[in-house]
């Protein structure tokens, strides 16, 4: 067994948030900028390229992909969505609603959790507010109309600490959420 190593923009003092493979490019998200990663025949001979220096994805939970953008929540200005052309606010919208009053520590940040129904085409994002010791608030973006709502789901008993999706037996696409309480739930 070998390791490869990527260098990207070490010396930056920024950690490496996220990584996720989009379009057959690995995407390497900091809190400040996005990286593309290319590889060639022999896995020790990359690429990488800074796409944006400018913006990254601050919670590493937020980041998810959806069928044709990756999704993410920066630290200062709110919801984007990444597709390997453009970076784009999703979130005007509530923009305000989504950063404002949310605790920007690291430790923090990495409370913030998402998912993506592929089902009802809708990208969760549950944050946790200023005094508050887990996420209470989960705001749903509806990706077909651009609305953004809020969870309802499983009453007030889903505080939601994680999301993931899962292929039931029928071989239906499901996003599961799993809660600080220790359950998890179908949405």
């Amino acid at each position: 067994f070998t390791w490869s190593k990527i260098q990207v923009d070490p010396n930056d003092g920024d950690r490496i948030t996220g990584i996720v493979s989009f379009r057959g490019s690995l995407i390497v998200f900091k809190k400040r900028s996005i990286h593309i990663v290319n590889g060639a025949t022999n896995d020790r001979q990359f690429t990488c390229a800074p796409f944006t220096l400018r913006m990254g994805a601050r919670c590493p939970r937020s980041i998810v992909v959806e069928d044709d953008t990756i999704l993410f929540l920066t630290e200062s200005m709110g919801v984007y969505g990444f597709d390997l052309n453009s970076v784009n606010p999703v979130s005007t919208e509530i923009e305000d609603e989504v950063t404002s009053g949310l605790v920007w520590t690291d430790a923090a940040a990495d409370l913030v959790c998402a998912g993506y129904n592929r089902f009802r085409r809708q990208y969760l994002l549950s944050v946790r507010r200023v005094g508050e010791s887990y996420n209470t608030r989960t705001h749903v973006l509806n990706w077909r109309s651009g609305a953004w709502g809020r969870a309802e789901r499983c009453g007030n008993k889903a505080i939601p600490s994680c999301f993931a999706e899962m292929r039931n037996g029928s071989s239906v696409q499901k996003l599961y959420v799993g809660t600080v309480n220790g359950y998890a739930y179908e949405f």
